[in-house]
């Protein structure tokens, strides 16, 4: 029988090891992984991007009825109820129901402004992908704000919170 306190130890080197293992199976395989390269960098998109000064002027319209400029904001629904930019739509990722009941509006845009949180966020590419290859939307009249919620909330920006748009 082993000792109650020599146990702990024994399975701290049995997973030193297997690290070890693991870390050296890694390094002398042709296909091993680079400990150096970023295996999570944001992905590349060829979307038109808009900057902040556009994206404040656009805000204005979003009250307008006709409809020319959508927003949406393609963070989760906690996160847009938190805050949003005013007359925005919540579309998160792999929501099918937002998504439903923002096409109506989407159809008919003249202009299409996608954000998420900013920084590294990539919602907003992999929903401006979604929109342009799944439901058809035209290419050219979709455009990512890459700075985000975040920089948009760091120039002040107006904003809502709750679940109204």
């Amino acid at each position: 029988m082993i000792p109650p306190r020599s146990l702990p130890l024994q399975m701290l080197a049995v997973a030193a090891t297997a690290l070890a293992l693991a870390f050296a199976a890694n390094s002398l395989h042709p296909q091993g992984l680079e400990s150096s390269r970023d295996y999570f960098a944001k992905p590349q998109h060829s979307f038109q991007t808009v900057t902040m000064e556009e994206f404040t002027d656009f805000v204005t319209y979003l009250e307008d009825e006709a409809g020319d400029i959508v927003y949406l904001d393609a963070r989760r629904s906690g996160q847009y109820q938190t805050g949003h930019v005013p007359g925005s739509w919540n579309v998160p990722r792999n929501d099918p129901a937002a998504l439903e009941a923002a096409l109506g509006a989407l159809q008919v845009a003249a202009y299409v402004v996608i954000y998420c949180q900013g920084g590294h966020c990539e919602d907003s590419i992999f929903l401006a992908e979604d929109l342009v290859y799944r439901h058809g939307i035209d290419f050219s009249i979709v455009h990512i704000f890459e700075p985000g919620w975040e920089a948009w909330q760091k120039q002040g920006g107006a904003e809502r919170a709750g679940a109204d748009r």
